[in-house]
């Protein structure tokens, strides 16, 4: 891939609502299970067996990607798409001496890591919320040590079994024009994958997995096949949709 086309999609974010969104969302949802707990008196973290600060980073995680996380995708997906939509600018890319696969696979990629840096932004907020819970609310019992290579391990296993939402909707995206096409399609998705949660499908569907899977995360096995279904199926749908997007002919 061409790198100075991978720079220029970054500076396309610059002052643009994706950058707010992409800090803004897991702040929202942090601060929402910070006060959540800063309130109890101890009854909810009475009934947990095992650390509270697993628990109160599976709840966040959980919470995050069942709701905020598909919704992030969406939106991030359609105003990342909506910079040369909305433009009119795909023929002007597309007569650059570049790949036309360079364009687009830049466009895809930086989808990727925006996303991933929300889901990084995660932990150090989850650490901060802890630290300060145990400060303000001793009742929750916290203990002075977080276990750190097991938040990022959660951390990280939600980003990797988010990848299949994010490859579909970059794909709607980038075929479609309307904003509306691409958010109501994320929003359906959503909704769902919340009706399906408590179905025997939901564990291995997009849209619900990444917050179900966190719901048990240090309480059942590793999710591998989660994780290899995932990867492998996010694969397939980043090569379709490369196949499909460089044949189209109509901008």
């Amino acid at each position: 891939m061409n790198k100075n086309i991978f720079i220029n999609e970054f500076s396309k974010l610059k002052r643009t609502l994706l950058v707010y969104l992409c800090v803004g969302s897991p702040l929202i949802i942090s601060c929402i299970i910070f006060l959540y707990f800063f309130v109890d008196d101890g009854t909810v973290m009475a009934q947990v067996v095992g650390s509270r600060w697993l628990f109160f980073a599976e709840l966040l995680q959980t919470y995050w990607g069942i709701f905020f996380l598909p919704l992030f995708v969406t939106l991030q997906t359609a105003l990342l798409a909506g910079i040369e939509h909305n433009g009119k600018m795909w023929k002007l890319l597309y007569v650059q001496p570049v790949r036309k696969l360079d364009i687009l696979s830049a466009k895809i990629l930086t989808a990727l890591i925006v996303v991933g840096v929300s889901q990084a932004l995660l932990l150090p907020m989850t650490l901060v919320g802890g630290i300060l819970l145990r400060r303000f609310n001793p009742a929750l019992g916290f203990e002075p040590v977080a276990p750190l290579s097991q938040i990022i391990l959660l951390n990280l296993s939600v980003y990797g079994l988010s990848l299949i939402i994010i490859s579909l909707h970059a794909w709607v995206s980038l075929k479609w024009e309307s904003f509306v096409t691409a958010v109501s399609f994320g929003i359906i998705a959503t909704v769902s994958g919340v009706i399906v949660v408590n179905s025997r499908i939901a564990v291995y569907y997009p849209w619900a997995m990444p917050g179900l899977i966190a719901n048990h995360f240090f309480e059942v096995d590793f999710p591998w096949a989660n994780l290899g279904y995932s990867l492998g199926l996010s694969i397939i749908i980043l090569l379709a949709g490369l196949l499909d997007l460089i044949k189209k002919e109509t901008y």
